[in-house]
């Protein structure tokens, strides 16, 4: 997950702190809606994506 968010970031503070958010998340869930997710690493990885890309700036359509 640090790659991930390191590569979409570009900061080793910013991805650390996008991970962290993502555990936060996890934990935060229910423990019947934890046990309902399949694969957990999945789960956080897309946690891990979708975080970074609120963060990013947008973009102009060109």
């Amino acid at each position: 997950m640090m790659r991930v968010a390191f590569r979409m970031v570009g900061s080793l503070i910013e991805a650390e702190d996008v991970v962290q958010d993502a555990f936060e998340r996890w934990y935060r869930l229910p423990a019947a809606r934890r046990r309902d997710v399949r694969n957990p690493a999945a789960w956080l990885t897309t946690v891990v994506s979708r975080i970074c890309r609120s963060a990013l700036p947008a973009r102009p359509m060109t």
